[in-house]
């Protein structure tokens, strides 16, 4: 089965993740520290299997187009309700988080917040989601990573 995913400025189709994909994914995500470059180096080749765009398209995708697109993976697969349990002080609270409302959100958040200019005198900053490949270089100030030019 094909479904089509809406990134900010595009949409992607997408098929269905096959028992390899799960397989790869859950190796690269298990662990108590996975590594952050093995997961999106793993993301980026299950979604050129999943799609028909190249794992360096992926890799320029803002990290919300990323979010978006796997949060899609996961409602096509699973459903769009996903159950958290969390613990406290030893009480547990269970809830219940709706995946599509929560796409929606990060959209009009990357739409509203992330996607805006700065502009005085001869000066202008444009601000962006960074990418994934972006997100891992180390830099002293965070804001830095949502300068886009």
């Amino acid at each position: 089965m094909k479904f089509t995913t809406n990134l900010t400025n595009e949409t992607v189709v997408c098929s269905e993740l096959k028992v390899k994909d799960y397989k790869e994914i859950l190796k690269c995500t298990l662990g108590d520290e996975p590594d952050q470059n093995i997961f999106i180096e793993t993301i980026c080749e299950v979604l050129e299997h999943t799609t028909n765009k190249t794992a360096d398209f992926f890799k320029n995708l803002s990290v919300v187009d990323l979010f978006v697109l796997l949060l899609d993976l996961r409602i096509n697969s699973q459903g769009d309700v996903c159950k958290v349990v969390v613990t406290k002080d030893e009480k547990q609270m269970n809830l219940e988080l709706q995946l599509e409302d929560l796409k929606k959100e990060m959209l009009e958040f990357s739409k509203q917040a992330l996607n805006s200019e700065i502009e005085q005198d001869n000066l202008k900053i444009i601000f962006s989601s960074p990418s994934s490949t972006r997100l891992p270089e180390t830099t002293e100030e965070e804001y830095l990573y949502f300068i886009k030019e």
